[in-house]
């Protein structure tokens, strides 16, 4: 009988025909089959060896005794099988058993690697092993994939150093011709092409972690279960359900029917709909004093308007109770009984709870973004898309903040459109050619392309600190307050044409014009701002856009004065990015 034994890190895999089979740290009079050089290991470990009636693992090292299947064995023990066995020796874990499907699954199952695997342009993750074996027999990667360990994410390997090929089933790909260069645009997967890759998975939108649907986590809701490791005494128990309604919803364990879902990892709340539509991802990113969350407001306020009226798309809240702080600020701004009454939005600070939170996370305090959902759907398409949008506040990109308890920024490396907001009035080298128009409100003055190139560096970090390393993903600049600059961008520029309702299209050669005139206007005042642009993004696009259409009073805004100017073009781009939107003279 043939057995199999397989280890991820580091990488074994081999056939054992014949026995005694000896694994140990270095060769020696044992004559070990398998070496694994690590201190944990003894210099003779263990063996499997056939005995009267079966096969037996039989231990070698007094000081570092294995523990198989969750038993500490000293001497030997006899191996069922029919089943796979594990063995946990420190840090490495091995498995072994009679089939190979099995044995690999369970080897993966126990593996806490993480991985990120190129594929072309791209870079797919964070994998499980299981996801990544999954990829291999589905045959999306190959023997010369690239694949680097989170855990030495500045080194890449091929993936036939982590995953062992069968020779018979590779398709006869030619190893020596191949070419290992590494990607020159990297980017990580986003959550709807994750799933296009591996299946049944999904994308955890506050914690980036990859996870099995099966794996997905049901909230209690019976008050004695109060509590829970991952977020703290005053929530609910997060639990794996094992008992059922007949319409399929889960029971905890003192008979509560749940109805919320939340994430394996980070335990936080799930809307149910994320599972099964495909995800579009928008990250929001400025210094502070930019008017991140008066854009946001008035950029999801102005889909709401326009995207049905003019593109036949509709748009809504996905997950009302998450989206609360941003209605709040849609409400002050665009849905008042007196609106000539002043309104005030509160800055984004780096702690808002209405922008991120902090969990337990293997024993370290991270902090989480909370993004706000919204779901889309076509006239033409049934299926529904949801969007997810992140509002960072510009405290998260001083330098020295990309901490493990501040990885809310990560967002940004996953998002479709990354949206950075350029803000002229805290340029003191813009103010001589601003318009302020009748209002009072100004901010001070800060160094926007430390920020800049702050995000530049860290892209290279978590892309593997390659200095060529950029977002092929689309970089959107925009420049906020464009009203402020009136007599110098090109705000009056036809980007959308059309004559019947739902029928309107984005014109890509006007826009790329008002691109264009755009960035020349930076160029001539800041260049550097540009310069580090394109060394963040492959595809940058410069857009003037203002939440409110003027120069507010410093004590607020009267929602009868606001007159937004393209605030809804992310969306619109990133729609028509993805065909949803229809384009013409050109493409995007």
């Amino acid at each position: 009988m043939v057995w199999y034994i397989i280890c991820l890190n580091p990488c074994i895999n081999e056939t054992i025909e014949e026995f005694p089979f000896h694994v140990g740290r270095l060769p020696g009079p044992t004559s070990n089959c398998v070496v694994i050089d690590d201190p944990t290991i003894s210099r003779s470990q263990f063996s499997l060896e056939k005995h009267l009636g079966g096969l037996y693992y039989v231990n070698h090292s007094e000081e570092n005794a294995g523990e198989l299947d969750g038993e500490i064995i000293q001497k030997r023990k006899k191996l069922d099988a029919s089943r796979p066995h594990v063995l946990k020796l420190g840090d490495i874990t091995i498995t072994f058993g009679t089939d190979y499907e099995d044995v690999s699954k369970a080897a993966a199952e126990y593996s806490d690697e993480l991985y990120m695997v190129s594929r072309g342009n791209d870079e797919i993750g964070p994998l499980t092993g299981a996801q990544v074996i999954e990829g291999c027999e589905k045959g999306y990667f190959t023997r010369t994939t690239l694949v680097r360990s989170l855990r030495n994410p500045g080194t890449s390997m091929r993936m036939d150093e982590v995953v062992d090929f069968d020779d018979e089933g590779d398709g006869g790909y030619d190893v020596a011709s191949a070419s290992v260069d590494q990607p020159t645009n990297s980017r990580i997967q986003t959550a709807e092409e994750t799933k296009a890759v591996l299946g049944e998975s999904f994308m955890c939108p506050y914690c980036r972690t990859v996870s099995n649907l099966e794996d997905v986590l049901s909230v209690s809701v019976s008050p004695g279960l109060i509590g829970d490791p991952v977020l703290g005494e005053g929530e609910q128990a997060r639990f794996l359900p094992s008992q059922f309604t007949g319409n399929g919803l889960a029971i905890d364990s003192e008979g509560g029917v749940c109805t919320e879902i939340a994430c394996p990892r980070c335990h936080m709340s799930l809307p149910r709909s994320l599972l099964d539509t495909p995800q579009m991802v928008m990250s929001v990113v400025g210094a502070a004093g930019a008017g991140k969350s008066v854009f946001l407001a008035s950029s999801m306020w102005q889909c709401r308007q326009t995207l049905s009226r003019m593109f036949g798309v509709s748009f809504m809240d996905l997950d009302p109770v998450a989206n609360r702080w941003i209605n709040a600020y849609e409400e002050k701004l665009f849905f008042q009984e007196d609106d000539t009454t002043l309104q005030q939005i509160e800055k984004t600070d780096l702690q808002a709870s209405n922008v991120s939170r902090s969990v337990m996370l293997d024993g370290d305090n991270v902090l989480l973004p909370l993004p706000s959902f919204f779901q889309l759907r076509t006239l033409d398409n049934p299926q529904p898309l949801s969007l997810v949008v992140y509002d960072s506040a510009g405290e998260h990109f001083r330098a020295g903040a990309d901490t493990q308890a501040s990885a809310v920024t990560l967002n940004m490396l996953n998002s479709d459109t990354l949206f950075f907001m350029f803000d002229p009035s805290a340029d003191p080298r813009f103010r001589h050619l601003l318009d302020r128009g009748g209002g009072t409100a100004h901010n001070y003055a800060q160094r926007q392309d430390v920020l800049l190139a702050e995000m530049s560096a860290r892209i290279r970090r978590h892309l593997g600190n390659r200095s060529e390393a950029r977002l092929s993903k689309p970089l959107i600049f925009g420049v906020s307050k464009a009203d402020l600059l009136r007599n110098r961008l090109p705000l009056n520029m036809p980007i959308y044409t059309g004559n019947e309702p739902r029928k309107y299209t984005l014109d890509v050669g006007v826009l790329k014009e008002v691109s264009r005139q755009t960035e020349d206007l930076l160029n001539e005042i800041a260049p550097e701002v540009t310069a580090t642009a394109h060394d963040i993004a492959s595809d940058v696009w410069f857009v003037p856009v203002s939440a409110l259409g003027h120069n507010p009073m410093r004590d607020g805004v009267r929602p009868c004065d606001i007159k937004p100017i393209w605030t809804e073009l992310p969306v619109v781009f990133t729609l028509a990015k993805k065909g949803l939107i229809p384009v013409v003279n050109g493409s995007l």
